[in-house]
């Protein structure tokens, strides 16, 4: 019975030691090296998505700008099929041009809060362990603010 006990209490001790290994290896401080070498990648991944989301941001924009300058035939000019003068159902009243570009700002805007978001945590590895919780806390506060701004911003163009 005793080596029963003895045994049942190295296995917890093992496991629970395991445990402790495992769990505080997880929030280690990384190499400095390689630290920067995720922040470079994580940044030239941001850089990346950020030109893109531009590209498309530019794109709406110059569609909308199209489709303002031409809408489309009303009943009367092209006949009982023609189509309708209101702007797109998903716009908001007012300028669908200026929707448009509060929109694609917005879009421009998240992807670079995403990029930064990113880019931060990954620099949060650098740190002592014990600090890497709180820097992550406060990498996610600040994509949080820099979203909610952009809401606001995209928001502030409905009327």
């Amino acid at each position: 019975m005793k080596r029963i006990q003895t045994l049942i209490f190295s296995s917890l001790l093992l496991g629970t030691g395991s445990a402790m290994l495992f769990t505080s290896a997880c929030s280690q401080q990384e190499d400095q090296k390689k630290v920067a070498d995720d922040v470079a990648k994580k940044q030239a991944q941001a850089d990346a998505d950020l030109a893109k989301a531009r590209a498309d941001a530019e794109a709406k924009r110059i569609d909308a700008a199209r489709a303002a300058s031409n809408p489309p035939p009303t009943a009367t000019e092209s006949g009982p099929t023609g189509g309708t003068a209101s702007p797109p159902a998903n716009l908001p009243p007012g300028s669908s041009q200026e929707w448009a570009d509060a929109k694609a700002q917005y879009d421009v805007a998240v992807t670079k809060a995403e990029g930064n978001y990113k880019v931060a945590k990954e620099k949060c590895e650098a740190l002592p362990a014990a600090q890497q919780s709180a820097c992550r806390d406060v990498a996610k506060a600040d994509y949080e603010k820099a979203k909610a701004q952009a809401e606001a911003e995209r928001d502030r163009h409905k009327q």
